[in-house]
């Protein structure tokens, strides 16, 4: 039963890293990815 308990909590302190690891790609991603497309706009003007 511990085992299981140990087990339990690694999975959430997982998810929850994977899910943080996760925002901050995305949000990295966002912003370079919207900082290409200003730069675009501003080469079509």
């Amino acid at each position: 039963k511990v085992i299981v308990a140990i087990t339990k909590e690694i999975q959430k302190i997982t998810l929850y890293l994977t899910a943080e690891l996760f925002k901050e790609h995305l949000e990295s991603y966002v912003e370079k990815y919207s900082k290409g497309y200003i730069k675009d706009i501003e080469k079509h003007r």
